[in-house]
């Protein structure tokens, strides 16, 4: 169980079930590979985290292979490339198309999870409409989404809707207007703030992976803690029925052997009395 391709089966396996039945699934995968050695692994299983609702939800539609799901993400990649190009046009036409797409992927997975007997719940839509967002402009997310492991929702913390590519009137933020001639010294200024939002941002992203990892690896050390308690509490347990159980065998033979002796105690005096009788008798 110590190749890479199983703690990936596995954890497909497990972003395939409902969350209700995820961290009793989570907790026994890990305790198999436990028992068969392998620590690494049972880590990385215990690290996994259950899936929000909405998570959820867009985790089936990935796997149900939802076509405007699959649309949608596709659209997101090209917006990425269009700003990566500078191709202000194609943000534009594209980011025109952002609202439909994420409306008709929301009507889908309805649908869908309707035909599976689930009532998808306003706060589980919620978390999917935040996701779908941030799937659109985060490379990371979309990633998440397309291979149907996120584990929570997420919400795009970039200025507007996608990053500064496209100004409020639809051209290039960094395109002058007509009639007005850029100011070298606001441009520099821009291009600074920006530079140190940016540095920011990637300190932050950082320092939150780094605290995340850190928890993770904490939770599972509890978490495997938690469990040896639990087993050595079932051992106690086990011990001590098995200790109540002796001790009402020693009580039920102790009475055996009272009993055996007021028996043996009735027979001697029997047979006291029987030699007396014997003695007395005529020769």
């Amino acid at each position: 169980m110590r190749e890479d391709s199983d703690f990936e089966a596995l954890t497909d396996e497990l972003y395939a079930r409902p969350p209700a039945g995820f961290v009793t699934r989570r907790d026994e995968l890990a305790t198999q590979a436990r028992t068969a050695g392998d620590r690494v692994l049972a880590t990385q299983i215990k690290a996994l985290r259950r899936p929000s609702v909405g998570a959820w939800y867009l985790n089936s539609g990935v796997r149900a292979r939802l076509a405007s799901l699959e649309e949608l993400i596709r659209l997101g990649q090209q917006l990425r490339d269009a700003q990566s190009r500078g191709d202000f046009d194609a943000v534009r036409e594209l980011g025109a198309q952002r609202g439909a797409a994420a409306g008709a992927t929301l009507r889908e997975l309805r649908a869908h999870l309707a035909g599976a007997g689930i009532t998808a719940t306003a706060t589980g839509l919620e978390e999917v409409r935040a996701t779908l967002t941030s799937a659109l402009a985060d490379p990371d997310v979309a990633d998440q989404l397309a291979r149907g492991r996120l584990d929570r929702p997420h919400v795009y913390a970039g200025l507007g809707d996608l990053p500064d590519a496209v100004g409020a009137d639809g051209r290039g933020a960094g395109r002058p207007r007509p009639g007005r001639s850029p100011d070298p010294t606001e441009q520099d200024r821009a291009a600074d703030d920006a530079e140190h939002r940016a540095a920011e941002e990637a300190a932050a992203r950082q320092e939150l992976e780094r605290a995340e990892a850190e928890l993770a690896a904490r939770t599972a050390e509890r978490d495997a803690a938690d469990t040896e308690v639990r087993a050595r509490r079932e051992r106690v347990a086990a011990l001590t029925a098995e200790l109540d159980e002796a001790r009402a065998t020693l009580r039920a033979a102790t009475k055996e052997l009272d009993a055996a002796v007021d028996r043996q105690a009735v027979a001697r005096r029997r047979a006291e009395h029987a030699r007396r009788q014997a003695g007395e008798r005529p020769s």
